[in-house]
C-alpha cells in the first residue's frame, strides 16, 4: 500500500514538491500468525536517542545532544519526574514549566551529520521535513498511534524519517486508558529540525500534496485497505482490557506505549465476526470520510481543533492540533 503510494508521487507529476516525496519502507516476511522477520533499517538511530544521555557497561555515560548544548537546563528525566509529579490540574502549568528548561536540540543533528557541505546539510533538512509531511499525513488518515520517539527512526545518511511498529493503527489510540488526542506527532524537536521556518513553507506544500495525491488514489487505497481489516486471520482492533493492558506496559517503560507491532493482536477472538465487521466498515468508513475532506474527531476530543462535519479538510488546522504537544 505505502510503496504504491511512493509510486504515485513520484510519477507523472509536474509539482517539483511530489518528486521528493516519499516514505522509507522496509521489508517484512510472516512465518506464522504469532512470528516473523523484519527487515533491519540500516543507518539509522532512534529520534529521541540524539537527544538522550546513555549509559553503557564499558563505556559510562555519554552526553547527549541536550546535555551538551544546553548543560544548564533540565535533563529528560528530571522533567519526566517533574510532569509525574504534578497533580493533574497543575499538569498544564508543570508542562509550561518544562518547555522553559528543556529546549529543542534537534537542529544540531543536521549540523553534526552533513554540516561539511552546505548543499549536503540543505537536501538533509529539506528530506527531513518533507518525509515528517508525508508519514504525518499519512499516519493520520490511516489512524496511526504509538509514535513515540523509539517508534521513529532518523536516517543518519540522508535524514529521512523511518517509521516502525505498526500495532495501532485506524484510530485504536483512542481506546487505550489515556487516549491520543492528536492526529501526529509534531512536537518541538521535530519542528526545530526544519529549520528556522518551522512548519511554514516546506511542511504545509509536502503536506497538501500528499493529501492530494491520497485522496486522487483513493479508490486504491481503500480498496487495499478492505482487505485488510477484512481478513478474519488478522485481529487488528484493541479490546478495551488489550487497551489497558498495553498502557500499562508503557508507563512501565519510562511513560511510553510499547506495542508487540501487532502480532500479538493476530488470531485472537474478542468477539463474533459481526462485530468484527462492523468494526472493520467503520474503519473503512473513517478512512474515506477523511479523503473526502470531513473530519469526526470523536465527540470534539482534540480541545477545541474540532472539525466535525466541516467539509474542506484543513491541514493548517491539524497541524495546529498535533503541534499542541510541545514536550
Amino acid at each position: 500500500m505505502v510503496r504504491r503510494g511512493n509510486s504515485s508521487t513520484g510519477n507523472g507529476s509536474s509539482n517539483h514538491f511530489q518528486k521528493g516525496l516519499k516514505i522509507v519502507t522496509y521489508n517484512v516476511s510472516p512465518l506464522s500468525p504469532m512470528s516473523g522477520v523484519l527487515e533491519w533499517v540500516e543507518d539509522t538511530i532512534p529520534f529521541g536517542s540524539y537527544e538522550e544521555d546513555k549509559r553503557g557497561a564499558k563505556t559510562g555515560k555519554t552526553a547527549g545532544a541536550h546535555s551538551r548544548y544546553y548543560p544548564g537546563e533540565w535533563g529528560n528525566q528530571l522533567c519526566r519526574i517533574h510532569l509525574g509529579e504534578s497533580p493533574v490540574d497543575e499538569k498544564r502549568r508543570s508542562f509550561d514549566e518544562i518547555c522553559r528548561r528543556h529546549s529543542p536540540v534537534f537542529r544540531f543533528f543536521f549540523v553534526e551529520r552533513f554540516g561539511h557541505c552546505l548543499q549536503t546539510w540543505h537536501l538533509a533538512k529539506m528530506n527531513f521535513t518533507r518525509s515528517v509531511a508525508v508519514s504525518s499525513i499519512v499516519g493520520h488518515i490511516l489512524g496511526i498511534g504509538d509514535r513515540h520517539c523509539k517508534n521513529i527512526l532518523v536516517h543518519e545518511k540522508t535524514g529521512n524519517v523511518v517509521h516502525i511498529d505498526f500495532g495501532i493503527v485506524f484510530e485504536q489510540g483512542k481506546l487505550l486508558t489515556t487516549p491520543e488526542r492528536v492526529p501526529f506527532r509534531l512536537t518541538r524537536n521535530l519542528v526545530d529540525g526544519m529549520g528556522p521556518s518551522g512548519t511554514e513553507g516546506t511542511f504545509v506544500a509536502a503536506a497538501e500534496e500528499t493529501t492530494g495525491v491520497l485522496r486522487n488514489n483513493s479508490d486504491a487505497l481503500l480498496t487495499i485497505i478492505s482487505a485488510v481489516v477484512d481478513d478474519p486471520l488478522y485481529k487488528w482492533s484493541l479490546s478495551p482490557v488489550e487497551a489497558r493492558k498495553r498502557q500499562r506496559k508503557g508507563e512501565a517503560n519510562d511513560g511510553k506505549v510499547v506495542t508487540d507491532g501487532g502480532l500479538g493482536s493476530m488470531a485472537t477472538d474478542h468477539g463474533s465476526y459481526d462485530d468484527q465487521n462492523k468494526a472493520a466498515a467503520k474503519a473503512v468508513a473513517k478512512i474515506k470520510s477523511k479523503l473526502q475532506g470531513y473530519e469526526d474527531w470523536t465527540s470534539g476530543e482534540q480541545h477545541g481543533c474540532s472539525l466535525d462535519g466541516v467539509p474542506g479538510f484543513n491541514e493548517e488546522s491539524v497541524v495546529s492540533c498535533a503541534s499542541s504537544t510541545r514536550y
